[in-house]
């Protein structure tokens, strides 16, 4: 295995255990030419390791080069997603995401349409978007179920957790 694809798989791995220092380490050690032939791997690895520092700007930078390397990775627009709504610009968080739900119809892949149609409706919540907030939610609940339980400990829900439609619709037994 060259030495590019070692340093890539060992940032992975470090990703997976949440150890976002070590595995920009890792990927400074990544030849200009692999981050050129493999941008996508390099740029998203490299945007969830900033992500997970809390470095949004620096993530934004390189999951846009990532979506731009493949545009159709669902994790790319969650990822950008999740960046654009903790830097307070929830409308590009909402593009985003319904880009994702694009892709996510069109894939056929349930789990992670459920994962984008939930996060959506966070989005929508927020943004004040009670209907489409309603339609998300109830979508991602008839796909994965589980997602009700999430409801309860999830903030973005906080400015409709008294309306009538939403306690209906977190109550409702599918």
């Amino acid at each position: 295995m060259p030495v590019d694809s070692k340093l890539l798989e060992a940032a992975e791995g470090f990703l997976e255990l949440g150890l976002a220092e070590p595995a920009l380490e890792s990927l400074e050690g990544v030849s200009p030419k692999a981050r050129e032939e493999d941008a996508y791997s390099f740029h998203s690895l490299a945007g969830e390791a900033y992500r997970l520092l809390q470095n949004y700007d620096s993530a934004l930078g390189h999951l846009l080069q990532a979506k731009k390397s493949r545009s159709n990775q669902i994790s790319t627009y969650i990822g950008l997603g999740w960046c654009w709504k903790r830097l307070g610009k929830l409308d590009k968080a909402i593009e985003s995401l319904q880009e994702a739900e694009v892709i996510a119809l069109k894939s056929g892949e349930e789990s992670s349409l459920a994962l984008v149609l939930f996060n959506l409706a966070c989005y929508y919540s927020l943004a004040g978007q009670k209907e489409l907030m309603l339609d998300r939610l109830r979508k991602a609940f008839l796909i994965e179920a589980n997602y009700r339980h999430s409801v309860a400990d999830e903030s973005d829900f906080d400015p409709f957790r008294d309306d009538p439609d939403f306690v209906q619709l977190i109550s409702e037994v599918i």
